[in-house]
């Protein structure tokens, strides 16, 4: 893992993160988390988004908890 990665997890690479939640190392609503905290620091200054979905990004996240991994 590089180096940023390990003090963001929003650093992480798609490939990283999917390895980190396929091993269980990772939930996907702490990364969920970390990028609506991301978005919500920096979107004053980069008004990246339209519209940011935060509730239905959590359901998602928590449904994935809940899908066996194949």
């Amino acid at each position: 893992m590089r180096p940023e990665a390990l003090s963001d997890i929003t650093e992480l690479t798609a490939a990283e993160a999917s390895f980190l939640i396929r091993t269980r190392r990772l939930r996907p609503i702490d990364l969920v988390e970390a990028y609506l905290d991301r978005i919500e620091r920096f979107e004053g200054i980069y008004k990246a988004f339209n519209t940011v979905t935060a509730e239905s990004a959590r359901a998602a996240a928590l449904a994935a908890e809940r899908t066996p991994l194949r």
